[in-house]
C-alpha cells in the first residue's frame, strides 16, 4: 500500500505561531495588553489547552516565563524533581484576609500565607483580640456579679410592694367561641341536658 502525505488545514497556523508572536488584541485593556502572552499556558503544557489562537497565555516552552509551582506557593517547597514550573515567591501575593486574622479558604488559598516570626500577637493587636476566656462585648464576671445582685435586690423590692406574690393578669379578651355559648343558651329547654 502507498503511503498517503495527510495535510491538514490547520498546520499552516501552528507554523505561522511559532514562528512569531501574536499581538495582543486593541480591544483589551491596557493593562492586559501589556501582560499578554507573558506567561506559559499551563493547559497547554498539558496539551488540554482549546483556546488556541484565542488563549491569552503563551503556547511556547519559556523556562522564565512559566507559571509559579502551585506545590512551591503554597508549601514553600515542591518534592517533584522534573517540575517544569517557576520556584519563586515573588509572584505569589500575600492573602489579605489571612494579614488580618483569618482566611475562608484556609490550606486551599491561591494566595500565600506567611507565618509570622512572633508566636503571640503584639500587645495593640491583643488590645483587639481582648482576654482568654473572654468574649468580646460581653460582660466580665464582675459586671455579671453586680447585674446579678441589681436584679435580686429589684425583685425583693417588687415582691415587698405586691405583698409577697405577683400582682394579678389583667383580664384577657373573650374567648372566640362566645356565640357557640349564647346560642345555646337560646334554645328550649327540653333540648337542655339536666344535670
Amino acid at each position: 500500500m502507498e503511503d498517503l502525505e495527510f495535510q491538514f488545514d490547520f498546520e499552516n497556523d501552528l507554523n505561522a505561531d511559532l514562528e512569531q508572536p501574536e499581538e495582543a488584541p486593541q480591544s483589551m485593556p491596557e493593562n492586559a495588553r501589556k501582560n499578554y502572552r507573558q506567561t506559559v499556558c499551563r493547559h497547554w503544557l498539558r496539551g488540554l489547552c482549546m483556546k488556541g489562537n484565542h488563549c491569552g497565555f503563551l503556547h511556547q516552552f519559556d523556562k522564565q516565563r512559566m507559571p509559579t509551582c502551585r506545590f512551591f506557593a503554597k508549601y514553600s517547597e515542591c518534592k517533584e524533581p522534573d517540575c517544569p514550573f517557576k520556584h519563586s515567591l515573588e509572584d505569589v501575593k500575600d492573602c489579605n484576609m489571612f494579614k488580618l486574622g483569618f482566611c475562608i479558604h484556609g490550606p486551599n488559598c491561591r494566595y500565600r500565607h506567611p507565618r509570622s516570626s512572633s508566636e503571640h500577637p503584639s500587645i495593640s493587636d491583643s488590645a483587639l483580640i481582648g482576654r482568654p476566656g473572654h468574649l468580646h462585648g460581653a460582660p466580665s464576671h464582675l459586671q455579671r456579679h453586680h447585674l446579678d445582685l441589681t436584679k435580686q435586690k429589684s425583685e425583693q423590692r417588687t415582691c415587698r410592694l405586691v405583698g409577697g406574690g405577683a400582682p394579678p393578669l389583667p383580664p384577657g379578651p373573650p374567648p372566640s367561641d362566645v356565640r357557640v355559648v349564647q346560642h345555646l343558651s337560646k334554645l328550649p329547654a327540653s333540648h337542655k341536658s339536666t344535670s
